[in-house]
């Protein structure tokens, strides 16, 4: 079919004219710029190839870099070894010379002149050959060299240090036979230091006991180190306490109504010993016996004024209304003359009050009628004193006692026992129950504090409620007894003023102790060796004692030499590398390592004060003698420096030797790397670089194909000119 709007003779021509032409701009690319592959779009796997190719080349021309400032490094030292070597050299040739028996001590000492500053020359060089600031002769040179395209391809490089107190020990120790393990043992160990310890306790009155482990962890450890021991009690208040022996339990019987300590302030001081042949540990015990809380409150104090201790004196709170006071209730002191004299003796009251009251005769049991508004005591202040009289005419006890009389309903005390040196409040429900009940009928909603302590009070007046924080010691209330006096009142509908009156008494804590600190030394020993390990039970008993009273503790180790030492927890040893008798590293260089072992749970620590001795294994003796340590002055110490020098120079050409053999290993990195880098380069090429032949083929066949096209399109249109003839 012949068509006129298609020319398809010219749309197959310019597809083939445009493809041609994109093969012959890539041709012109790839011969412009030498490679194959100019971007992903040629050939994708080709280029991730060439990139990977590329790092791994780039990573090989820095390792053959590497390598070769290594050698330069390799030589910079070699070629101070040499000169170290060569100034061994003059020494021994000095050495041989001087022991020749032709030679004064003067000419001796000239020679250890030379030698002196040869040592100082070698210790110069040691110190400051460096290469790119990094000292390769001083010993601290411990390297690597970075040969590879990974990570583990590497040189290691190790510089021992060339100064002349080391040159020739090492030799010395490598030619002996040396241990690679050894145990420490036991040299001394002294006893713990325990310091002194004080147990302050709080009990409520009554039947109390104190065991051993309400008391300081020190005198727990000495006991429990020291089985076998006597507990003993001694000091001004012991008369009423008893010790079990075994134990160390302390019983009493405690009346906070009957203050029989000595200082009469409820504070019973004694001191429990502990002993087992000449050891002993003492610890002083203040015992404080509180008050429970009860609605009325009896103060008491005993007052012995005469060495026979037949007066007593007590002072009590009563509420008015009938009252009594049997014997049993008398003081210790009456109770137990009572005992004692029995024919012949009787009761009978006197003092400035005794007509307000009766006693009998044969019980001594004191009564009488009380009134608050109407007391008839002799001084108007609502205190009846009295004198309680126990005589048979010749011998007598006197007993003052003293009755504070207290309103039944508006002046009712409550006495409490708050916790020490903690928060704490009071409600109406705390107080006497009538005082209670009068607030409740008069609907009571103002209230108000009065007393000599009231200040030390936060007070809520709509509710009556109170509340503090007070100290147990010292006291801080007006009086400096420690009980704490106030007021709460309100005013009835009738006028009157009803008071509820309190007395605050602190209790201290069960426990109060400071944190507990022990200590003792003990002294080991271990013949040298490239490993030593010290079992944890050869320190002191004491040691062992406390970390089996806390087992939940922590071992840690410090001290002036504890880096030299590690805890292996899993074995229960200390461990310690290198123990070298002739190369002391202990801070004192005197071959005693000093370090602690620290055993602590929370506030209780014990310090293990160690000192380890290294001892000499006689095998390596020889390895003491170094470089610097050369007298020719010395009767045969010319001789013996030719012996230290052949060692110090066979030492050298060793290290010279291992070091050649560093550089030789570099040299032939350089080659292997050098090769890899050229296989690597031209298998980079095959993938990427661009075949100058072939492609310049492809670039005639493109071009000729091109205007092949171009033809062929102008006939194709040339062809439909002839469709005009037609019309015409």
């Amino acid at each position: 079919m012949t068509s006129v709007n298609t020319n398809k003779g010219a749309l197959y021509a310019a597809g083939y004219a445009q493809k041609s032409l994109r093969e012959t701009e890539a041709s012109l690319a790839r011969l412009s710029s030498g490679r194959r592959v100019n971007s992903s779009a040629d050939d994708a796997a080709g280029l991730a190839v060439f990139r990977r190719m590329t790092a791994q080349i780039r990573s090989l021309e820095m390792a053959v870099s590497n390598a070769v400032n290594g050698i330069s490094l390799v030589k910079i030292a070699g070629s101070a070894m040499s000169s170290v070597t060569d100034i061994l050299q003059r020494m021994r040739e000095v050495s041989v010379q001087i022991s020749n028996g032709t030679f004064t001590d003067s000419d001796k000492q000239n020679a250890q002149y030379e030698l002196d500053s040869l040592k100082s020359e070698i210790d110069r060089i040691s110190e400051h050959v460096t290469f790119n600031s990094l000292a390769l002769l001083d010993g601290s040179y411990d390297e690597h060299f970075q040969l590879g395209t990974h990570q583990d391809e590497t040189v290691s490089l190790s510089l021992s240090s060339q100064r002349s107190d080391r040159l020739g020990i090492r030799a010395a120790l490598e030619a002996e036979s040396v241990d690679d393990h050894t145990s420490a043992r036991i040299r001394n160990s002294t006893s713990p230091n325990f310091g002194t310890s004080h147990s302050v306790i709080s009990k409520d009155e009554g039947e109390i006991s104190v065991e051993l482990d309400e008391l300081s962890v020190g005198l727990q450890l000495f006991a429990a180190t020291m089985g076998g021991g006597e507990f003993s009690l001694d000091g001004p208040d012991s008369e009423h306490f008893s010790i079990d022996k075994q134990t160390g339990r302390i019983g009493a019987n405690l009346d906070f109504e009957w203050l029989a300590d000595v200082d009469g302030d409820n504070r019973f001081e004694v001191t429990l010993h502990y002993r087992l042949g000449e050891a002993r540990l003492s610890e002083t015990i203040t015992l404080n016996a509180s008050v429970g809380n009860e609605t009325t409150i009896q103060i008491a104090e005993q007052l012995y004024s005469d060495p026979l201790q037949t007066t007593a004196r007590q002072i009590l709170y009563r509420q008015e209304g009938e009252i009594g006071w049997p014997a049993s209730d008398y003081s210790e002191r009456l109770r137990q003359f009572v005992a004692l004299n029995q024919t012949g003796f009787s009761y009978s009251l006197g003092g400035e009050d005794a007509s307000r009251l009766t006693i009998n005769a044969d019980s001594g049991f004191i009564s009488g009628l009380t009134d608050y508004e109407d007391a008839g005591d002799v001084d108007s202040n609502q205190l009846y004193e009295v004198d309680v009289i126990y005589s048979n005419g010749t011998d007598r006890f006197t007993e003052t006692i003293t009755f504070s009389i207290t309103d039944a309903i508006s002046d009712n005390l409550v006495a409490v026992a708050v916790p020490d040196n903690e928060n704490f409040s009071l409600s109406m429900n705390d107080y006497n129950v009538e005082f209670i009940a009068q607030a409740q009928a008069a609907g009571a909603s103002d209230f108000s504090i009065t007393g000599t302590d009231s200040h030390l009070f936060t007070f809520n007046q709509n509710t009556a409620e109170i509340s503090a924080s007070l100290p147990f010691s010292p006291p801080q209330d007006r009086n400096s007894d420690g009980v704490y006096e106030l007021a709460i009142s309100f005013v009835n509908e009738l006028g009157q003023t009803i008071n509820q009156n309190l007395h605050i008494v602190p209790k201290q804590i069960p426990f109060a102790r400071t944190a507990f600190e022990a200590s003792a030394h003990t002294t080991l020993s271990a013949t040298e060796s490239r490993r030593t390990s010290i079992d944890i039970g050869l320190l002191s008993q004491s040691f062992t004692a406390f970390k089996n009273l806390k087992p939940d503790g922590q071992l840690v180790i410090s001290g002036q030499d504890s880096r030299f030492f590690s805890y292996d927890e899993a074995r229960g040893v200390i461990t310690a590398n290198e123990m070298n008798y002739e190369y002391m590293q202990d801070a004192n260089r005197d071959g005693i390592y000093e370090f602690s072992v620290i055993y602590e749970q929370g506030s209780d620590r014990f310090t293990e004060y160690i000192s380890f001795m290294v001892d000499n294994d006689t095998r390596d003796d020889m390895a003491e003698m170094s470089v610097g340590m050369l007298d020719v002055t010395a009767l045969g110490g010319a001789n013996l420096a030719v012996t230290i020098l052949d060692r110090a120079i066979a030492e050298m050409s060793s290290r010279q030797a291992k070091l050649g053999a560093v550089q030789n290993r570099l040299e032939s990195s350089i080659d292997s790397l050098s090769a890899q880098l050229l296989m690597n380069r031209y298998s980079r090429s095959r993938i990427v670089d661009t075949d100058f032949a072939t492609e310049t083929s492809q670039l005639i066949k493109s071009q000729l194909l091109g205007s092949s096209a171009q033809k062929v399109i102008a006939n194709a249109h040339g062809t439909k000119q002839l469709l005009l003839s037609l019309i015409a």
